[in-house]
């Protein structure tokens, strides 16, 4: 609970933040260097007494600031993809961008699936055993699973946005050229119409 209400709190103060630290871009980085780097720190201080369980939920807290802004972040990057992408070709791509968003977000979701039962699997869990019937793997394994894991996974999902390289200025301009297109075209047909 702790968790979700700072977290639902910071999207609506994303935008802001983006144009603070130099957009959308900065936000997953941040974001996914604090979970992996948090997640870590928490590892660390365990969960064996209540002091220590309530640290590793302040740390996972201020870690989730930034890490609910990526939904925003996301889509305002794919938008800026779309954007440039016409800008370079003439030709707009929502569809297209869309659609292989949602495949991959399926392919994603079927692997995280597919890995969790093989884990699962690994660690010879049973559910017909219910919770405190499972072996003693599964139990060591709880703790760095439900905290090294996702930081492994936060350090791959910020690989490629180190990549990107778009600046704040390449993003005006496209902006700007863009709209000058646009409103060229707009004038264009407004003339044809009127020659009709």
């Amino acid at each position: 609970i702790l968790v979700s209400i700072f977290s639902a709190v910071s999207m609506f103060f994303a935008v802001k933040l983006a144009d603070r630290i130099g957009g959308m871009r900065n936000i997953v980085i941040i974001a996914q260097i604090m979970n992996a780097a948090f997640r870590f720190i928490a590892f660390f201080i365990g969960f064996d007494t209540l002091p220590k369980m309530i640290a590793v939920i302040a740390i996972i807290s201020v870690s989730s600031i930034p890490g609910n802004m990526i939904g925003i972040a996301q889509r305002a990057i794919l938008c800026d993809s779309i954007d440039y992408t016409e800008w370079k070709t003439g030709k707009r791509t929502e569809g297209i961008s869309n659609s292989m968003q949602n495949l991959t977000n399926k392919l994603v979701d079927a692997l995280k699936l597919l890995t969790s039962g093989l884990l699962l699997s690994w660690l010879k869990f049973d559910a017909k055993l219910g919770v405190d019937g499972q072996s003693e793997m599964f139990y060591k394994a709880q703790w760095p699973v439900f905290m090294l894991l996702p930081a492994i996974g936060s350090i791959l999902y910020l690989i490629p946005f180190l990549c990107i390289k778009y600046s704040k200025q390449q993003k005006e301009q496209v902006e700007k050229e863009l709209a000058e297109r646009h409103a060229a075209e707009l004038q264009s047909v407004g003339e044809e119409n009127r020659a009709e």
